[in-house]
């Protein structure tokens, strides 16, 4: 048996609000090729996202958030050590705790967090430890997070002492400030555009770009950014899926 291990800093799980899962999940497994299934965790019926057979994410109904108003949205989880502490951190350095802490048996142990700008993200500590780190994510793995801001100092400020993250540039690139977790990358960090609020946006890796963007079209997806060229890395597009969740497909 596998003894569990944690990964600290690290984006482990992805998880969509949904209004529709049935719409969704033929959404996604259309455009990206994921399989969508529900699964049974101890009392809980959750819907599972798998890909290559592993589970990297889920959908939850938008409803079980007890919040007016709020759009469909996905919500990124990094994995800590000790929720409580990550928590008690957030809200030293200017953030909020939205949710939690709280624990999910058997899943694990979670809050919601909100920095100081108001992007929300998932502190967690798995029960069973975190899923294999994948050096290169292929086809409908997540392969990018990243922070859109109105402060991008103060959001690295909040980063680090929640989560142990550093800025630095990424592969010497000035223009290209990351969070790095130790040597390795983290998610990324940019300024956002005048009218954006503050988000996480999450890149899925597809295999063929045009083919994934047109697709989400057909069923209902709307594009925001037809395509931007990454140098060195490959192109994404930025969209609205079929129930308004904002989403990059990412093509190497």
């Amino acid at each position: 048996m596998t003894q569990a291990s944690w990964c600290p800093g690290r984006f482990v799980w992805w998880e969509l609000h949904t209004p529709d899962i049935a719409k969704s999940k033929a959404f996604y497994e259309a455009v990206v090729g994921w399989k969508i299934a529900p699964v049974q965790a101890g009392s809980i019926q959750y819907t599972m996202i798998h890909v290559g057979g592993r589970g990297m994410g889920g959908m939850a109904p938008l409803a079980d958030v007890q919040m007016q108003g709020v759009p469909p949205f996905w919500m990124a989880y990094v994995s800590v050590l000790d929720v409580d502490a990550a928590a008690a951190a957030a809200r030293s350095a200017g953030g909020k705790v939205l949710l939690g802490p709280v624990d999910m048996p058997p899943v694990g142990r979670f809050a919601v967090l909100v920095d100081p700008q108001g992007a929300a993200v998932m502190a967690y500590k798995a029960s069973q430890g975190d899923p294999p780190e994948v050096e290169l994510p292929g086809p409908g793995m997540m392969g990018w997070t990243e922070l859109y801001t109105t402060d991008v100092a103060g959001a690295a400020a909040f980063y680090e002492k929640v989560f142990g993250w550093k800025l630095r540039p990424f592969m010497g690139n000035p223009n290209m400030p990351v969070f790095y977790r130790g040597e390795r990358v983290a998610g990324g960090l940019m300024k956002a555009p005048e009218g954006m609020p503050p988000n996480w946006l999450n890149h899925v890796v597809v295999a063929d770009l045009a083919e994934a963007r047109t697709k989400a079209v057909q069923l209902g997806g709307r594009v925001l950014v037809e395509e931007l060229a990454m140098p060195g890395l490959g192109r994404f597009s930025v969209l609205l899926d079929n129930v308004g969740a904002g989403i990059s497909l990412f093509q190497r």
